[in-house]
């Protein structure tokens, strides 16, 4: 499952840096799974408040520990102050396919 997580949250990460070029993401997963992405800093500059933001940073991005289903994972745009622009869209990863999509119907 190590290279499973990272491999898809890769993926995930390319995906949305080529569709959405400049929005910042997070990265959600279980505790369990977050140990398999590898801590590249610990804090990260904020852009939209004073001070960095700081965690468990990959790929600059944030990495979220939820408990919810421990084959979801879900990148998603960091939303701004500015509620007049559209959200991009958020991606889901599910560990048991290895796909990206919608929310898994049957989680």
């Amino acid at each position: 499952m190590t290279n499973d997580v990272r491999q898809l949250v890769d993926l995930m990460l390319d995906k949305a840096e080529a569709e959405q070029p400049g929005v910042a993401h997070t990265i959600t997963v279980t505790s369990t799974n977050a140990l398999f992405l590898p801590v590249d800093a610990m804090e990260l500059p904020a852009r939209d408040v004073e001070g960095p933001v700081r965690g468990h940073i990959y790929r600059n991005c944030l990495v979220w520990e939820e408990e919810f289903l421990d084959h979801v994972i879900l990148v998603s745009p960091v939303v701004g102050r500015d509620f007049e622009t559209r959200q991009p869209p958020a991606y889901y990863g599910d560990l048991r396919h290895g796909t990206i999509g919608p929310l898994p119907s049957d989680t």
